[in-house]
């Protein structure tokens, strides 16, 4: 990943298509709350919106992109067909589903929701939830001991003061250094303005491996190689 990046900033796919290395994501953002963050983060530059059949807010999503005014061509959309979706005809049926939900006629990626763990090492990495968030617990409110929040750990919290970032920030640079591809998800038009503002500085190779060297292991979202549609039932045609 080169370090000259920008809002506008994008990676090739294996097929050719640019991606933007930076959107916002939808997960667990309301359907009342989710239209406004669109038009938030599409005002303030970003032209990735990430969201999924699961997250039932496909259709606010793109209420959002319709009224910003923006030219369709402009934003990069990305949905996902969950687990229970999956087979020819029943994939055929999520797709055009999340297309009618959207308001679209096409889709600039479409994922399957979580991907087989062993071809990890084939695809770009798409980070949900990169700024270390514990979706998916039951005790969201604490973290095992001896783990905290990377926002928190003082090597985060020294290099945002080095560089007069947010902790949040410095993860997301983090990630991009590491040509991972980030959907942090607000709905604050001011987070979503501040998340973006990651282009202007650039972390030493000696800072990444500090930050790699936090990593303890420890799962706050569903393990790929063992999730299914029963680990996180939803209808979706609920909505």
């Amino acid at each position: 990943m080169t370090t000259t990046l920008s809002l506008s900033s994008t990676v090739t796919l294996n097929n050719g298509v640019q991606m933007p290395v930076l959107g916002l994501g939808v997960f667990l953002s309301p359907p009342e709350q989710t239209t406004g963050a669109v038009q938030a983060a599409i005002g303030a530059g970003y032209r990735l919106i990430d969201t999924a059949s699961a997250y039932k807010n496909e259709r606010a999503v793109g209420e959002g992109l319709c009224a910003s005014g923006i030219d369709r061509s402009q934003v990069f959309i990305t949905t996902k067909a969950f687990p229970s979706q999956y087979g020819y005809e029943p994939l055929m049926k999520a797709f055009d589903g999340s297309l009618d939900r959207l308001g679209l006629d096409y889709l600039d990626l479409y994922l399957l929701h979580w991907p087989v763990p062993a071809d990890f090492g084939r695809i770009i990495t798409e980070a949900w939830s990169p700024i270390g968030g514990v979706y998916g617990r039951n005790d969201k409110a604490t973290l095992p001991e001896g783990v905290t929040s990377p926002l928190n750990h003082p090597v985060v919290t020294s290099l945002a003061g080095k560089y007069g970032k947010t902790p949040a920030q410095v993860v997301l640079r983090w990630h991009l250094q590491h040509a991972t591809i980030v959907i942090p998800k607000s709905v604050h038009a001011e987070r979503i303005t501040e998340n973006s503002q990651v282009f202007d500085f650039t972390l030493t190779e000696d800072e990444v491996a500090r930050i790699d060297s936090l990593d303890t292991g420890t799962r706050a979202g569903s393990d790929p190689a063992t999730f299914s549609a029963q680990s996180y039932p939803v209808n979706i045609e609920d909505q």
